[in-house]
């Protein structure tokens, strides 16, 4: 889905996937390993303010402030490790056919410590 190298623009996205109602599909790397995190409770985010906002609002773009937010976002299992220090940019996406929304691409981007201060 993406990858970038660390010299790239891009290298501030620290995780890119998609939530659908019935799903997570996080990020595979060209070894078919998962790669960027996974959201820890998808039930609880699936009822989130914002992520509900660009459901209802598929040609919306929304931006979250979760630079304060540290455990949403599961890197590792064990052991745990979890993003933080990130925005999240969310946007729903119609089936081209129907219109019906087939789910909301998630994209945490990296705000380094010292743009917060």
């Amino acid at each position: 889905m993406y990858s970038a190298p660390a010299s790239s623009t891009y290298s501030d996205i620290v995780n890119i996937e998609i939530v659908s109602k019935q799903n997570e599909y996080v990020q595979i790397n060209y070894q078919n390993n998962p790669v960027g995190g996974s959201i820890t409770n998808l039930d609880s985010f699936r009822t989130a303010y914002y992520y509900n906002r660009a459901l209802n609002a598929p040609n919306s773009l929304f931006w979250w402030d979760t630079t304060d937010e540290h455990s949403t976002y599961i890197v590792n299992q064990y052991p745990s490790v979890n993003l933080g220090n990130y925005i999240t940019v969310l946007k729903a996406f119609p089936d081209i056919v129907t219109g019906e929304i087939l789910g909301v691409i998630v994209i945490n981007i990296s705000v380094p410590l010292e743009d917060i201060f």
